[in-house]
């Protein structure tokens, strides 16, 4: 019995030693430093890192989220070569190359500094500041990487950031002068080491020259006339002054000149005979410039909500195929958003509220 237990212990370190010996002599680690063109460590929150195995396209390591740097990636087979790509901000920073033969390998890999960024943003005209607007710096996949007011000059504060390396990296710029009112400036491409200053014309005029026409409907289809009594339309401004009146007529209709491009709130009051007004009805309207109608109904206040004509389009983003389609998803919404329209999206099942790349993009619209 003795002998028999001998042996069999002895079999046993013959199996087991060499296999845990095997694995570890056939991976290594490497140890990997990023830094500027300062010699400067990069803090490790804003980077993540791709690593590809000898001459494949497919990542065969993924790091999307470091606590140091230098941090070391393990459990790399031995006798390959390893080409590691540093991200920041998710933007494309640089890439270095390691023939892993023994273990463990260091590397060191430059990125290059930071870019700095101005907006100066102006009306139609190119020469009109476009003070008091609302300015978001996004990378191509939509994060937000800068805010800024403007001030009575149109100009944003400077923002630093990582320079776009390739060419499918660009930022673009949102400017925003309220609900309904976004210009988007794209693509805007970031040069290391430079202060850039960039000019931003909107489409938006100074002044928005066309009459306003208001239509007050008395149902659905037919306007306001003489036995309807008597009308008047005013308009304010987000701060509640009193920009403008206007009598409507027998023909239902009432007018406005030369207001600046904003939101507005538009009254329609009805008229007693010694004079006291009423209102009867509301409406929020954006003025841009590129609408002049607006259409306020007296027993139908739900037509008059701001929701009910959304120029959108409706489409649903199928949870089961996220992880393999959203790139082309992302592209959809940031097309959507860069051509400032409106969009209403449907979401299937639950899976969709764990994809890392799509969730964020939708929250921060």
């Amino acid at each position: 019995m003795f002998k028999t237990s001998v042996i069999f212990l002895a079999i046993s370190f013959l199996i087991f030693i060499p296999a845990v010996s095997y694995q570890e002599q056939n991976t290594g680690s490497v140890e990997v430093t990023i830094k500027n063109e300062n010699g400067d460590r990069v803090t490790p929150d804003s980077l993540s890192v791709k690593v590809y195995q000898d001459f494949s396209n497919v990542p065969f390591k993924e790091i999307t989220s470091l606590l140091d740097n230098p941090f070391v990636v393990d459990s790399l087979p031995l006798g390959h070569k390893y080409k590691f790509e540093v991200y920041m901000n998710d933007l494309y920073g640089d890439a270095a190359f390691i023939d892993l033969q023994k273990s463990p390998g260091k590397l060191e890999i430059i990125i290059k500094n930071t870019g700095g960024l101005r907006l100066s943003v102006f009306y139609s005209d190119g020469e009109t500041p476009l003070a008091n607007a609302g300015v978001w710096i996004k990378s191509s996949d939509g994060k937000i990487w800068g805010y800024s007011a403007t001030d009575e000059n149109g100009q944003t504060l400077r923002v630093w950031l990582y320079p776009t390396m390739k060419d499918t990296d660009y930022y673009y710029a949102e400017v925003l002068l309220g609900p309904g009112l976004k210009y988007t400036q794209t693509p805007i491409k970031l040069l290391p080491n430079v202060a850039q200053e960039l000019k931003v014309v909107t489409n938006w005029p100074t002044i928005v020259d066309k009459l306003i026409t208001v239509e007050v409907y008395n149902s659905t289809k037919a306007k306001v006339g003489k036995p309807d009594g008597e009308f008047v339309a005013q308009l304010y401004d987000s701060k509640k002054n009193k920009l403008g009146e206007s009598s409507v007529s027998d023909k239902g209709l009432a007018g406005f000149a030369n207001l600046n491009v904003g939101n507005y709130a538009l009254y329609i009051k009805s008229k007693s005979a010694d004079g006291i007004l009423t209102t009867v009805a509301s409406k929020k309207i954006t003025i841009s410039g590129s609408e002049n109608v607006f259409k306020v109904y007296l027993n139908n206040p739900d037509l008059n909500s701001e929701y009910l004509n959304c120029n959108c389009v409706a489409f649903r983003l199928d949870d089961v195929q996220d992880y393999f389609l959203n790139g082309a998803q992302i592209d959809i919404l940031n097309t959507f958003e860069q051509k400032q329209a409106s969009l209403t999206i449907g979401i299937i099942a639950n899976v969709f509220g764990d994809d890392p790349k799509l969730l964020p993009l939708i929250k921060g619209a």
